[in-house]
């Protein structure tokens, strides 16, 4: 099972997890990665590795407090790599594991010395042609379990220092104790679940873990360079077994390394390297001890410090070879079941034919091997093994990214070129970067013969730098009377890019239309102010005509009003 999660809205498909996973176990769906649990060796790899943070441990800080809380003892195991990858020294680091309810706190190197005898007793009594691959590592354990299951033969029966240890101080607290084991190590905490080692470790945190545990209930300031040694056993040559040859220099195996008998290899590409060599035949050493994390357990993925391989190296040196009181070197004398035996998790998927190979990578316009670039932006070495991997459900075909460049770059100029508007991109030094076809009819030059040459060849410039210093955005009404071409413009200036972009629609039609609808409204008011002219002029003359009537009437009634008065005398009228 994996120990390993992934974040994912943190996670930004930069396949990098994909890229350095050393037996691909992370599936991309949905443009987001998820670990593959079966597939998975707990390497940490890609926790080292996601710049996004997105990979998250499990932790087991709950449990520990749990345990601490509980009736039984707790018992601190610290692995040897902390003399190298945590700010503090073991004896602070012990006082204070001591003030939190630890009941002991001893380095698990003491284990890795009883451990080193027993792999050189098995060496001294291999037969010929034999050959022992260390399994202290879980993590190749791990691989060789899954990935090349004909080595487990091969695999030394022998458990871990920190299976070992576990065993040792139950027996010396009692089979009821709780043991806690500290290390750099994330393939550790699926170890302490295998069958094998009968539980010996109860629960599994990281240098990490640890110093939130203990930041969390003690500052660590100012807790350098104090000395609160106690009474626990200290480990001699068992400190040196962490680093690459640990084994043997703990074991006080000389070799000469030239020979080829004895073949030290650390980091995880060099993991594979040996491991598929040994698979062929092509190799026959007597003794290959393997670390997955370069450098050994000091390149472990859950360090506080963050330092150079060399300088934990020298750090870790520096640990080993400090003065122990012999009063406190580790005598334990009691049993410890150290044989173990291992089972094949090999990790079975469909393999496509050539066909489907084919296809899938037609699908994404690598129709031929010339196509096939093997860029590795996907994660994967090559086009092939992607396609593979997509057809095992395990990546996208999109995260191909020239392909989908490429589609992406088709998509806009199919969109640029069928635009009706003109689309014409400049850099800041004005030259021409886009040009397309309706910026070609507009302006009646081809994209070839103004590409890469100034803007002002064929037009004002003037509006470009004008965008520039309008917070990116500019809209306006162009002219163009040598193009007979009237325009509405927006301008964008892209500071990221270095460019601006300008779209040209062309409204010369329309404004010929308003042209022509202000010429029918000018001659139509004329025509109406005409007509109301004539009709003022009208209604005068048809007003003094009825004026001149009215007077006459008005005087022939006068005169008939008189007449009927004066009783129809003549002389009146």
């Amino acid at each position: 099972m994996s120990f390993i999660s992934i974040l994912g809205s943190n996670c930004r498909n930069c396949y990098r997890c994909v890229r350095f996973c050393p037996v691909k176990s992370i599936r991309i769906k949905g443009s987001t990665a998820q670990v593959e649990e079966q597939m998975c060796i707990n390497c940490g790899i890609c926790i080292k590795q996601c710049p996004q943070r997105a990979k998250r441990v499990r932790g087991d800080i709950d449990r520990v407090k749990e345990l601490l809380s509980g009736k039984d003892r707790v018992v601190a195991s610290i692995a040897p790599s902390f003399g190298a990858l945590f700010p503090i020294t073991l004896s602070d680091a012990t006082s204070k594991l001591l003030e939190l309810g630890f009941f002991h706190v001893e380095e698990t190197a003491v284990a890795a010395e009883v451990v080193a005898k027993e792999y050189k007793k098995r060496l001294e009594s291999l037969e010929d042609g034999d050959f022992l691959i260390s399994s202290t590592c879980s993590a190749v354990k791990s691989m060789i379990e899954k990935y090349h299951p004909s080595l487990i033969r091969n695999l030394a029966p022998i458990i871990s220092p920190m299976a070992a240890h576990g065993q040792m101080l139950k027996r010396t607290f009692g089979k009821d104790s709780k043991v806690v084991f500290i290390c750099p190590c994330i393939a550790k905490k699926e170890e302490a679940l295998d069958p094998f080692i009968h539980g010996a470790v109860d629960a599994v945190i990281t240098f990490t873990e640890l110093y939130d545990l203990l930041e969390e209930s003690v500052s660590l300031t100012g807790l350098y360079g104090k000395e609160n040694e106690s009474e626990t056993p200290r480990a001699t040559t068992g400190r040196w077994f962490p680093l690459t040859g640990g084994i043997l220099t703990t074991a006080g195996i000389k070799t000469d390394l030239n020979r080829g008998d004895f073949l030290l290899i650390d980091g995880i590409e060099e993991t594979q390297a040996i491991l598929s060599d040994l698979e062929q035949g092509l190799l026959k050493p007597k003794f290959v001890e393997i670390l997955a994390c370069k450098g050994g357990c000091i390149g472990g993925p859950a360090s506080v410090r963050d330092d150079s391989l060399f300088i934990k190296r020298d750090r870790l040196l520096k640990f080993a070879a400090e003065e122990i009181d012999e009063s406190l070197i580790s005598t334990y004398s009691g049993e410890v079941e150290l044989n173990r035996s291992f089972k094949s998790s090999i990790v079975l998927s469909p393999n496509p034919g050539e066909k489907a190979i084919l296809e899938i990578l037609a699908s994404i316009g690598k129709t031929t091997p010339d196509k096939e670039l093997n860029c590795g932006s996907c994660g994967y070495p090559s086009c092939r093994e992607k396609a593979i991997a997509v057809f095992k459900g395990m990546a996208e075909l999109e995260m191909c990214l020239p392909y989908m460049r490429d589609k992406a770059e088709n998509m806009a100029n199919l969109i640029i070129d069928a635009t009706p508007n003109g689309i014409v991109v400049v850099d800041l030094n004005m030259a021409v970067k886009e040009f397309n076809n309706a910026a070609e009819n507009m302006f009646g030059i081809k994209s070839f013969a103004i590409k890469g040459k100034s803007i002002s060849t064929i037009m004002d410039d003037s509006i470009f730098y004008e965008a520039i210093g309008h917070n990116g955005f500019l809209r306006l009404k162009k002219e163009y009377p040598q193009f007979s071409l009237v325009t509405q413009v927006t301008l964008l200036h892209m500071e990221n890019e270095n460019i601006v972009m300008a779209i040209f629609i062309d409204i010369t039609e329309s404004e010929r239309q308003k042209q022509g609808f202000e010429t029918v409204k000018q001659e139509t008011l004329l025509k109406a102010q005409e007509v109301i002219n004539k009709q003022m002029r009208v209604a005068q003359e048809i007003a003094g005509i009825l004026g001149e009537t009215t007077a006459e009437s008005k005087v022939l009634l006068k005169k008939l009003i008189s007449i009927v008065e004066a009783g129809g005398n003549n002389d009146v009228l």
